[in-house]
């Protein structure tokens, strides 16, 4: 039985809120943002998973991997993504890396295989949005607007529901996933206790120093 959804749970939003400062450590910068209006091509939110779990592994995988002539490779797939369908209208949200001398490529290259999967000889207007990201900690909070509202009041995010999608509604890259980030996070938190339990003066100690100071100064005066 397929699975179908209206917000996202909870393990796929803390790897979402998780994935800007995960990509950025090991500098792979979630820095291109692609929003797919699949509504315009036929895509409903039964078949939307398929369709954009098609794209990414028939074509940006290879393409990510394939280096042509006088460009150079983009590298390990890194992505995270948000599928949405408020008033029957599904898209989706894609933040993803791409080297910055690839862009005008993955833009053409997107295009191209949209028209080609959905039988276009060109897409229609709107359907295609491409942008740089520069806030992407902003901007995966965006993503993250349909989580259940138990999960969105601990990040502090107005949560919204999101209408149905069948199967998984939000996803990252294996190498943003839970097994790369949960640890990094484990010991983020080691080494914040870490500097919690270093000792402090007290404000006799405090006293003393200032004291010290003040007749080292007085003394060395002419």
């Amino acid at each position: 039985m397929t699975t179908v959804t209206h917000w996202i749970g909870r393990k796929a939003g803390r790897t979402l809120m998780h994935s800007a400062r995960t990509a950025a450590a090991l500098g792979r910068p979630l820095n291109t943002c692609v929003t797919i209006n699949f509504w315009q091509l036929g895509s409903t939110w039964e078949t939307v998973f398929e369709d954009f779990r098609r794209l990414r592994a028939d074509w940006f995988v290879p393409w990510s991997d394939y280096s042509p002539k006088g460009h150079p490779q983009n590298g390990t797939p890194t992505w995270v993504y948000a599928h949405e369908n408020e008033s029957d209208l599904v898209h989706t949200h894609w933040m993803v890396h791409i080297h910055p001398a690839n862009r005008a490529r993955f833009a053409k290259k997107l295009e191209q295989r949209l028209c080609k999967y959905f039988g276009r000889k060109v897409l229609p207007e709107g359907t295609l949005l491409i942008e740089n990201i520069y806030n992407a900690e902003g901007l995966k909070k965006y993503l993250a607007k349909n989580l259940r509202p138990v999960f969105a009041e601990k990040w502090n995010i107005e949560s919204e529901e999101g209408g149905p999608i069948a199967r998984r509604r939000a996803d990252a890259s294996r190498n943003l996933g839970p097994s790369i980030w949960h640890p990094r996070y484990l010991a983020y938190k080691q080494q914040r206790r870490r500097a919690g339990r270093q000792p402090s003066m007290s404000a006799q100690e405090v006293r003393q120093r200032s004291q010290v100071s003040a007749a080292t100064a007085t003394a060395s005066a002419p």
